[in-house]
């Protein structure tokens, strides 16, 4: 929001420095962001062309004698075409010197002496335009300091206007709080327009149709209007706060909003079909073609304003291109309403248009300031335009909105501020900011809230109301007392802190994804139709339309983490990241929250090594981390068993099963899902149940003494059928291993020469060892042959 100083100080009469104004402004209500000084180099007055006269030799170039209030006029050359005989325009004397650095002096120009030069915008610093000279719109007299026409030397004030205060959204509002801080009454009255036409209800007709979207909508009608471009003083002032000049009736609407923070709307009253206005529901099928001449799709989710037949505006946000004001426009329907924020919020993001418009009504713009600013509206319209405004408005509302009313304990306030401040203190301070007194009895003091300020609810925002009006940095500082008890993190908090330090011993990096994804995310993961991966909830108000589902995995995060390294040519990617993921309800309710585990290795950027090893990972280098996971949390009844899945390669994916549950896949990722992600492969990745993990963890250490006997070894080469998993063999040996089996590894698995092509070859190594002596070969013999026995049983496999 950008304000001028004498534009405050049209409403409320303080006379700081405008540094320091930024400065309060800053400490008491919202940010100043910047500081910026309007003014006109010295020695440029106003000057009138009195006579012009063509160069017989040079056609662009016009000597005019130009009136600037001395005895004689200025000749000055002008090479402008828009000069004329009988113009107001900007002179710089000679000695001026402009912002670009040029000095202007008297220079012999093809025999006669131009005195001065006649400039445009540009050439002053104070606008765009170069394509002619300024031509002046107001009255003032030849020699008029420029400074004094424009009412400068002025300055801007960039205010960073936080959600909660919309009041903050006018210039009215940021008087409202200089005026509090230094004791002077806000000026915001103004004198009423003269509405001598017809009544407003004769000569159109108003139509809400969805009270709830649109509570109160105000509407006149101005006929006999001339639109032209807006007086100087207008036209830079606004230009000044950052909006672009249009014509006298666009400026008239956009400088009310700027002064008192209500948006409001003028229609082409010829163009409107039937002569009316309905504020309904867009219809299926439904388009509107927006001022800035793009069409856009109407749904029944949106309040549009109407006519008899097709909407000429979204309600709140921007009118319609086939309604607009423009040169042709005699007759204007003046347009101030009160809409629901939070439609206009989901409008504005569904269509992608944010507006000067559509900010405020986000924020909640005040509900009985609609028929006081169509007032000055009418009053401006009718000074710049001209025009006979209809007499009266229609108001669907016209009984107004109530004052809400909080009591304040100023005890309970001053304890809570922690400033010795009285019932009067606090009553003035909140009388300052239109706060009115209701009542008081022993309980506190009860205010009646101004409909401009929404955020004030409940007692504690009065508390901070005192507050900021009192100075913040005025309240002193006391270091609270806060006894701390000690902190015993819950059984879940430990497994987490326990899996965090496991995946970053061993080198990779914690990330933190987005929670949102998109469809085209999901299309990526070449998931099937009806996978249960699919069953995305969709947000209802999206920040990002391409982030508009709630993420169902991690994987589509983890993989756009590991293309924006692989971009940024890290050397090694090695990511883990723990989160929630949401299932769409089957009965509509709310969505249902788990916890998943994710980890991704992938190649980066090749290290050259005189060896020419580059130690890339693999899928048994995924399969392992997971494996070492579970033994760190001692997980004992964790299995891989083969998979299928659509993100993984066929043949390089495995499922992790604890007991008789599932808990997760890990694997290679397929080739179609890397090249979607936009990836250089190969890319391995496991997300697990968090949940199973958790639940199948034991958070308990024992220890045992260090084996005082050796140890015996045996190997064995078993010859299985092909299909059968390694995982099965070792839950078979889980369960038949006698007690003096200590462990056992899988160190080679063969298939080839000498085996059948059905058969494959596991090479096993145990250990056996007692705690209670040594074991000679007779007792190993006497638990590995029957072991092997059964185990050959089981497996209907031999030895080799």
């Amino acid at each position: 929001m950008k304000a001028t100083i004498h534009w405050i100080r049209e409403f409320t009469s303080v006379d700081v420095d405008p540094r320091s104004l930024a400065e309060e402004i800053t400490l008491q209500a919202a940010e100043v962001e910047n500081v910026e000084r309007l003014e006109v180099p010295a020695g440029v007055v106003v000057g009138r062309v009195r006579g012009c006269e063509r160069d017989p030799k040079l056609k662009k170039i016009t000597w005019c004698a130009v009136d600037v209030g001395a005895k004689e006029p200025l000749e000055i050359a002008c090479g402008a075409g828009n000069v004329r005989e009988g113009i107001d325009v900007p002179v710089a004397l000679p000695g001026t010197v402009l912002p670009d650095g040029m000095e202007v002096g008297t220079r012999p120009f093809r025999g006669r002496v131009s005195s001065g030069m006649i400039c445009s915008e540009r050439e002053l610093g104070l606008g765009d335009d170069h394509e002619g000279i300024w031509e002046l719109s107001g009255a003032a007299a030849p020699g008029t300091p420029f400074e004094t026409y424009l009412k400068l030397p002025d300055w801007v004030l960039d205010v960073d206007v936080t959600p909660n205060r919309p009041d903050l959204f006018g210039v009215l509002g940021l008087a409202r709080e200089v005026g509090a801080r230094h004791g002077s009454p806000v000026n915001d009255g103004f004198a009423p327009p003269e509405c001598a036409g017809p009544a407003t209800e004769e000569l159109t007709d108003v139509l809400v149709e969805d009270e709830e979207l649109c509570p109160r909508y105000c509407a006149r009608l101005i006929k006999g209007v001339k639109i032209s471009p807006s007086p100087d003083w207008l036209r830079k002032r606004l230009e000044a706060c950052g909006i672009r000049a249009i014509n006298n009736v666009v400026d008239a609407t956009n400088y009310v909003m700027l002064a008192v923070g209500q948006p409001l709307h003028a229609f082409d009253f010829a163009l409107l079909r039937g002569g009316r206005i309905v504020v309904r529901r867009g219809r299926p099928g439904e388009t509107i073609v927006s001022i800035d001449g793009s069409e856009r799709q109407v749904d029944a989710d949106m309040l549009v304003i109407a006519d008899a037949e097709r909407p000429v505006a979204l309600a709140g946000i921007m009118g319609g291109k086939d309604s607009e004001v423009s040169e042709k426009t005699v007759d204007l329907f003046l347009e101030s309403a009160y809409f629901e924020s939070r439609q206009i919020r989901r409008t504005s993001r569904r269509v992608g248009l944010a507006t000067e418009s559509s900010r405020r009504f986000e924020r909640i713009v005040d509900p009985n300031l609609a028929p006081r600013a169509l007032e000055r509206l009418t009053g401006l319209i009718l000074e710049t335009a001209g025009g006979q405004a209809s007499s009266g408005m229609i108001d669907t509302h016209p009984e107004g909105f109530p004052r809400r009313e909080v009591r304040i304990d100023p005890a309970r306030a001053a304890a809570f501020l922690g400033v010795p401040l009285g019932p009067e203190d606090i009553a003035g301070f909140l009388s300052s900011i239109g706060l009115e007194k209701r009542g008081a009895d022993q309980a506190g003091i009860v205010f009646s809230i101004p409909t401009w300020r929404p955020d004030l609810e409940r007692e504690a925002d009065l508390f901070e109301e005192v507050a900021r009006l009192y100075g913040y940095n005025r309240v002193p500082e006391i270091l609270p007392c806060c006894p701390l008890g000690n902190a015993i993190p819950s059984r879940k908090e430990g497994i987490l802190s326990r899996i965090r330090e496991f995946f970053c011993g061993r080198g990779l990096d914690e990330v933190i994804t987005y929670s949102f994804l998109g469809a085209r995310n999901l299309e990526n993961l070449g998931l099937p139709p009806g996978h249960p991966l699919r069953e995305a909830p969709a947000i209802l108000n999206p920040v990002n339309k391409e982030q508009n589902l709630l993420r169902t995995t991690l994987i589509p995060g983890l993989l756009e983490v590991t293309g924006l390294n692989q971009r940024r040519k890290a050397a090694d990617i090695r990511c883990f990241e723990t989160g929630a993921v949401f299932q769409e309800a089957k009965d509509g309710g709310k969505p249902l929250e788990k916890c998943r585990l994710a980890a991704v290795l992938a190649p980066g950027k090749a290290l050259s090594h005189w060896s020419g090893d580059s130690s890339r990972p693999d899928f048994f280098s995924i399969k392992g981390l997971v494996e070492d996971l579970c033994a760190h949390l001692k997980i004992a009844a964790a299995r891989y068993l083969p998979v299928e899945d659509p993100i993984f390669q066929p043949g390089q994916a495995a499922a992790l099963w604890l007991g008789d549950f599932p808990a997760g896949v890990v694997g290679a990722v397929s080739d179609p899902v890397v090249a979607a992600s936009g990836l250089e492969g190969p890319v391995f990745l496991a997300e697990l149940d968090l949940d199973r993990l958790l639940g199948a963890a034991h958070t308990e250490r024992k220890y045992s003494r260090l084996p005082e006997y050796p140890a015996v070894e045996r190997d064995i080469a078993l010859l299985v059928d092909r299909e059968l998993p390694y995982g099965k063999v070792a839950e078979i040996l889980d369960k038949l291993r006698p007690p003096a089996l200590e462990s056992y590894t899988l160190f080679d698995i063969y298939t080839g020469d000498q085996v059948p092509a059905d058969k494959k070859s596991l090479a096993i190594h145990l250990i056996y060892r007692s705690p209670d002596g040594t074991l000679d070969d007779k007792m190993v013999s006497s638990l590995h042959d029957p072991l092997i026995t059964e185990l050959l049983g089981e497996t209907r496999g031999r030895l080799r």
